[in-house]
């Protein structure tokens, strides 16, 4: 409760200095064309700029292309996996610092530690809440928000 308070209160601070979340670009990336959309509405609805990515080739061009501030990635893409993309991500100076969160359906107790060991800052389990999908989120753009980057 504490930290949705002081969440809550910085966004507040940061729309009265002109701030918009429209400024945080979310790249989702999942084969699953309903997932894509389920994602989109619900990050667009508090604000999210969203580009979105079939596949882990689309996935790179656009992480390149847009410099996202978070990457959730799907493990189970088909061709490269998400395990790849992030290796790939990782391993580019430009991109390498950019928080990644694996989103799957994947058995739990065998993809968080290779997730975060392939690169991923946080795992997410489908069916996710959205509550927490948003605080992760936030987290992890709060740390990517600079004012070269952000501000208006």
């Amino acid at each position: 409760m504490v930290f949705d308070g002081l969440h809550n209160t910085f966004y507040s601070l940061l729309v009265l200095v002109g701030f918009s979340m429209s400024h945080i670009t979310i790249l989702i990336v999942d084969d699953s064309p309903n997932v894509r959309t389920l994602m989109r509405r619900l990050l667009t609805s508090v604000g999210y700029h969203v580009v979105e990515a079939a596949d882990g080739y689309e996935a790179i061009r656009f992480a390149r292309q847009h410099r996202p501030n978070v990457i959730l990635m799907d493990l189970g893409l088909p061709g490269m996996d998400g395990w790849e993309v992030t290796r790939r991500l990782r391993t580019e100076p430009a991109l390498e610092d950019i928080p990644i969160i694996a989103v799957t359906g994947y058995d739990v107790s065998t993809v968080a530690q290779t997730a975060r060991r392939a690169g991923c800052q946080k795992v997410l389990f489908k069916p996710f809440n959205f509550d927490n999908l948003r605080r992760q989120i936030a987290v992890f753009a709060d740390a990517t928000v600079t004012p070269s980057r952000t501000c208006s």
